[in-house]
This record gives structure tokens, sequence and C-alpha cells, in this order.
């Protein structure tokens, strides 16, 4: 089976060089300098090229130069599975992966001349997956394979250019993240002071206590002891410098955080997973929430139109204002209705049965007052008065079987109709 892939011969003669992917030689190059190659079996498990200009009896393939192409031609009775599929002959083309029989593997490479034998980083990324892939059937083998493999390809293998990028992006990130854990410790290190000096052994009813507990400590004991930057304590250099300190303004502006929110369905606002009502003629609109220490405050417009006390280490809370929201309330009626009128008064069993009905109902039990109408106005007075003497007597206040009651009173008035002639499966 033969092959043969598209390549522009108008362009210079380009470098070709086979790429050790298994063997002992795995992941070195080696460049063809002539044109007739013959690839046979090496030793340590790989491939060894030869210029002979004769085919060995033991030779696996013979790799021809034919100007600006190189063509792969399989000795008789050897396995060749190029890119995955066994072929005889074949025009090869960069990238190519060659599996021979024994186990070896090789990939064709085509370097033109303007990259002067140089890999792009995506070509040595790829022969080091595939060096790790063909190199043992354990994950953390391969994985060990691949991070020893990645770094001195890339430094050997690419261009100079690509290189000093990524040396200047190495020193960069090495740079922050050392400044990272310099800044960290400096930050860090009061906090480690206060969780094993001041933290330990106290409790606090809430945030005002924990402060004042706070400013309690930092006077008495944490400003009293030297520090080392200083020389002395930090009371006495607050009383060293003080003559020369100058004092704040008047006025101190407060501390917050803004935030845009759009006011719900429901006429709240969201924040930190808690909802604080505002006004409901804002619902839909976009209001300013400010959060300070203790409260929240919503303005609209630059008006502040709801203030609230602010959860504080509490989720999917609500706090609503009884002026935001109106409170509805669902119209009771007490009066009778329509239906409870008409069947009224016509009969003292019928009166009686309409409240036994009416409280067994939801609601004023409109719905089913007016189905018992429509019986009342469809079936026969006596019938029915029957139907409901018998129904309030056993307590059957179940319409469908009332209705059963009436069918049996009135069955034969209006047609003609002989039990023995129903189906007995109806």
């Amino acid at each position: 089976m033969t092959g043969t892939h598209s390549l522009d011969h108008s362009a210079a003669a380009p470098d070709a060089a086979l790429v050790h992917l298994s063997g002992g030689r795995r992941g070195s190059t080696e460049f063809i300098s002539g044109d007739r190659i013959v690839l046979s079996p090496a030793s340590n498990g790989g491939i060894e090229l030869s210029t002979n200009d004769e085919t060995p009896p033991h030779s696996l393939a013979v790799l021809e130069r034919r100007g600006h192409t190189f063509r792969l031609s399989v000795t008789p009775g050897t396995e060749v599975w190029i890119n995955g599929e066994r072929l005889d002959e074949l025009v090869l083309a960069s990238g190519d992966v060659l599996e021979f029989g024994g186990g070896a593997v090789l990939r064709f490479r085509l370097y033109p001349p303007e990259r002067r034998r140089y890999k792009t980083m995506g070509e040595a990324f790829s022969d080091c997956v595939e060096c790790a892939r063909h190199d043992s059937t354990s994950p953390i083998r391969r994985a060990a394979v691949l991070a020893s493999r990645v770094p001195p390809e890339i430094m050997t293998q690419t261009a100079p250019r690509v290189r000093l990028v990524i040396v200047v992006l190495a020193v960069a990130a090495i740079g922050l993240a050392g400044s990272a854990l310099v800044r960290s410790a400096r930050v860090e290190r009061p906090f480690y002071y206060v969780e094993r000096n001041f933290l330990p052994g106290r409790r606090f009813r809430d945030w005002d206590d924990l402060n004042a507990q706070a400013r309690s400590w930092c006077k008495q004991i944490a400003n009293q002891k030297p520090k080392r930057s200083l020389g002395m304590s930090p009371e006495a250099a607050y009383v060293l410098e003080k003559t020369a300190l100058l004092p704040m303004p008047a006025h101190l502006p407060p501390v917050y955080q803004a935030f845009t929110r759009i006011v719900d369905v429901e006429g709240y606002v969201h924040l930190d997973t808690n909802r604080y009502s505002v006004p409901e003629r804002l619902v839909g609109k976009a209001v300013e929430v400010y959060k300070y220490p203790v409260d929240v405050k919503v303005l609209f417009r630059h008006r502040e139109v709801a203030e609230h006390p602010r959860f504080v280490g509490k989720r999917h809370k609500q706090n609503t204002l009884k002026a935001h929201h109106r409170t509805r309330r669902r119209q009771v009626y007490q009066e009778a209705c329509q239906e409870e009128r008409q069947l009224r008064g016509e009969s003292e069993l019928l009166n009686r049965y309409v409240g036994e009905l009416k409280k067994r109902s939801p609601g004023r039990g409109v719905s089913s007052l007016r189905r018992l109408l429509l019986m009342r106005r469809t079936y026969p007075k006596q019938a029915f008065l029957e139907a409901v003497e018998t129904a309030l007597q056993y307590g059957l206040y179940d319409l469908v079987r009332l209705e059963h009651l009436i069918l049996e009173r009135v069955a034969g008035d209006f047609f003609q109709i002989d039990p023995d002639d129903e189906d007995p499966g109806f």
C-alpha cells in the first residue's frame, strides 16, 4: 500500500531529521545528511541510521531524498505504520510518526531554511509527549518522563529568541513570587501575634465588645512592649512624637462600601446573601447600597430611601420595614352568597343540609352550593328533597353520591329502564 503528501517544490531545500521517540536514544534528534538513508534495528531497541548504498538484509526501510521530498520505502516482509496506517511506500511530511514492528518509533521533521533547524514550541512539546507515551505503561512514570524532558527540550531545540522570552518570563515570575512572599509576611505577621496573644481564652458578646477589649489590650499590653524596630515601646514613642503630630480633621468620613443593586419583584435588595426591604415603588429600579460597619443605607437618585441594621456574621436573613410594604389581606366575605340565598327558605331539611355542607366546604362554599342549586333546578322537587333527607340522615355531604340518590328516585320517570337489560359490565 502506498501514499503521498503534497509539498511545495518551489521553496528552498529544507533540512530533514528523525526524532527518536523510543529506545536508548529517546528524545534525541538526528539530522539526515545523505541522499539515501537505511533504517536498521539497533541493539538498544531503537533505530540505527546508515548511508549504505546497498540495502542490508536486516534493514527495515530506506529513506531517499528526491529533490525537496523524502520517500520512505519499506523492506518487503517488514511491518511499518505511518500515522497509524500500515504502508509500504510514502512521501513523508513533517510530523509523520513511523512505528516499526519491533516497537521502535520515529518522527520525521522538515526544517525550512529560515528556521535553522530549530523546533517550534508546539513541536518540542509534542515530541516530549510522544516520548513519554512510548516510555512505559505507568502513568506516574510517563508524567515523570514528561516533566524531565520538557525543560531541556525547549532550552536546547527552540530558537534563541524563544529561549530568551522564556528566561525573562521565568525571572519575572520568580521575582513576583518572592515579592508576594515578603509582602505576605509583612501583612500576616501582626495577625499571628494577635492570634497567639489576644484571642486565646477570650469571649465576645458582639463586635462592639470585641473592639473594646482589643483597644484595652493594645493600650495596656501590646503598646507597652518594647519593639526591636523602634528601640522602645510604641507608647513611649507616641509620647516623644506627640508634640510633632498634627491633629486629625474635625470631620472623619465614614468607612463604607458602595454597591449597585436592582430591586427585586418583592421589593428587596440583596447584600451578602441577606435581603433588605425598600419602598415597593422602586421595584425593578437600580439603587445605591452603602454598607457601613453596623448598618446599611439605600439611596435612590442621591436620596436615602431605606436604612437597616446590618446583619453581621449571618447569612440568608431578611429585614423588612412596615412602611415599605403594604399588608395584603384577602377580602373576607361574611354575608351569604347568592346561591345560598336561593337555596334557603324552601324547606327546613334543605336549610339544615345547606348549613352542614357550608361547614364542610372551603370559604363560603360557593362552588358546592352552586352545584347543589343546579341539582335542585334540574331534578324533580320531590325526588330532590327525599334524597336530601336521606343524605342528611346518614351525614352524606358528597354531592356526587347525593346525585346518585336523586337518580335512583327518578329512574323510570323519563325513560323506561329494565334492570334485566342493563349491561352487567357497565
